[in-house]
């Protein structure tokens, strides 16, 4: 057992001196809009994972969570409701200059919406590009501005149920998920 132990430690060892990474976790809120049938600006905020791999190539995780969209209507200023979570998933480039940062990246995405049509997946996959522009405050503290932008490009499964059967079947998109996001927020940098 101590010599399994004494392996596992030398292997973890190991893998931590072969990759230097940098992760760097981020809140922020965010406005924009898509086009589903639900008219008005969209609001909310997610978080954003960023792993630095090597020479400042790596991955971004975000999540776009939308609660509701924000519409003008003769009665003023009015919320509705439109929970939407967005988790675009990228290859990411990070370039630092001194106090300034800019990032960007292209990947895919997963949208969830609670707004969808009868017999449509609540889940659909598209393709996701970003870009980010960072101002480090401190080493590791940045205040960072991004546009997230998602193509609903791909089929979606779609189920229709009858009284002794159910059909699956692949249906090209709508593109009713498309969306384009800005943001602003604050992050925060771990050295690994």
């Amino acid at each position: 057992m101590k010599k399994l132990i004494a392996i596992l430690m030398m292997g973890a060892l190991l893998a931590g001196s072969v990759f230097a990474l940098d992760l760097s976790v981020g809140l922020k809120g965010i406005v924009g809009n898509d086009n589903s049938s639900v008219k008005g600006a969209t609001i909310g905020g997610g978080f954003d994972i960023n792993l630095d791999m090597k020479n400042g190539f790596g991955l971004e995780v975000q999540s776009n969570i939308v609660p509701s969209k924000l519409t003008s209507t003769d009665d003023g200023m009015t919320f509705v409701n439109h929970m939407t979570v967005n988790i675009p998933v990228m290859a990411w480039y990070n370039a630092r200059f001194s106090w300034f940062g800019l990032g960007l990246g292209a990947g895919i995405s997963c949208t969830m919406s609670e707004n969808h049509p009868v017999n449509a997946s609540n889940t659909k996959m598209g393709l996701a590009a970003g870009l980010q522009t960072k101002i480090f405050v401190t080493k590791d503290i940045a205040i960072v501005a991004g546009i997230t932008g998602n193509l609903d490009c791909f089929p979606t499964l779609t189920k229709t149920e009858k009284e002794n059967s159910t059909t699956y079947k692949f249906v090209k998109s709508d593109f009713s998920r498309n969306s384009f996001y800005g943001s602003i927020g604050i992050e925060y940098k771990f050295a690994l």
